[in-house]
């Protein structure tokens, strides 16, 4: 039996332990407020929500067992780049440049970014995904997992931050570095063999008064992968909020007059180059087929006779599925109790 859990072993421990603390709290306090005789029924209640919390941790840690590993070969390595031992990362500008309407007929362009990152997704079926995303600061959105399900979940309403209209004028275009560099080497150790793949998508932030982070990746941590270019060198509108009538309003720029986001290819094939990766500018329509890449075949070959993981078996279904159980009766039982403190005031009114 192993555990990945979702979060760092650290932050996985101390959010059990603080909410330990908050549990046994809760129990003093309710036994002190109720009489003797309904201390049983009281513990029995914080019993069974408690069970809850506890499945929830369970499933968070991400119980597993680990398939027999095996020895590959050239072959193997080969199977690799197919899309069997792929590790997919994307690395996503969710500023407000990707809200620009000049994708297409006047989309947005993060319309284009969730459809590219869908298509990628259905041409690695066995892979694994990660998403980072960015726009001042970056952060993970997704850590590296084959729950190909829930990714696709996500994706469906994937879109750009919530911020201040001056933050477009602080984005960073290399502010993934450092969240990038740590996932892929985790991806190195974590499942020898593979292959690591990087897919950046976004619009260059052209109008950013912030001097860029460099990208600096170890050599050997990426096999292959593009830098995806959305939107237009005239730029779009971006897209402020959305009135009650159906109209939708636009940012201004300092002047008071209409703001453009204009596409910064030359920032982006920076970056191209940095992370040794091809660049494409994406119109809708254009298939995905063309940018995903064959695995490198030097970083194939450097991979023979290693031992590669397999399959994992993961039980953390398991403990979701009790803790909706007990869930959907704590559920019943509030229902219930409601009900018949109504009927009680209704007989004493």
């Amino acid at each position: 039996m192993t555990f990945q859990p979702v979060v760092a072993w650290w932050v996985f421990l101390l959010l059990a332990g603080l909410t330990l603390i908050l549990r046994m709290f809760t129990l003093y306090r309710v036994l002190v407020v109720v009489g003797k005789g309904s201390q049983r029924k009281v513990v029995l209640r914080w019993s069974l929500l408690t069970l809850v919390i506890v499945c929830l941790f369970a499933a968070a840690a991400r119980p597993g067992v680990e398939g027999d590993k095996h020895v590959s070969d050239q072959s193997v390595a080969a199977a690799a780049a197919a899309g069997r031992n792929v590790n997919v990362f994307f690395v996503v500008d969710r500023s407000l440049n990707s809200k620009a309407e000049d994708y297409g007929n006047n989309q947005f362009r993060m319309a284009g970014i969730r459809a590219d990152m869908q298509s990628i997704v259905d041409q690695y079926p066995s892979g694994r995904f990660s998403i980072t995303s960015f726009a001042t600061k970056a952060r993970v959105d997704w850590p590296l997992s084959d729950d190909v399900w829930s990714l696709r979940a996500l994706l469906k309403g994937y879109s750009a931050y919530q911020s201040d209209f001056d933050s477009v004028y602080q984005v960073d275009v290399g502010a993934a570095d450092e969240q990038l560099k740590r996932q892929l080497e985790l991806a190195h150790r974590q499942y020898p063999g593979s292959s690591n793949v990087v897919f950046y998508l976004g619009e260059g932030a052209g109008v950013s008064k912030r001097s860029a982070t460099k990208f600096d990746i170890p050599a050997g941590l990426i096999a292959g992968g593009a830098v995806l270019g959305y939107g237009t060198t005239g730029g779009g509108r971006v897209a402020s909020r959305l009135a009650a009538n159906g109209e939708m309003s636009y940012f201004p720029d300092a002047s008071g007059g209409q703001f453009l986001s204009v596409l910064d290819e030359t920032s982006l094939k920076v970056v191209a180059g940095q992370l040794k990766l091809p660049y494409y500018h994406r119109s809708p329509g254009d298939s995905t087929a063309t940018i995903v890449p064959a695995i490198d075949a030097k970083a194939s070959a450097e991979r023979q006779q290693v031992s590669l993981p397999g399959e994992r078996i993961e039980f953390y279904w398991i403990f979701t599925a009790i803790a909706m159980l007990l869930l959907g009766y704590e559920l019943f039982a509030m229902a219930r109790e409601y009900r018949v403190s109504r009927m009680t005031k209704v007989r004493g009114a």
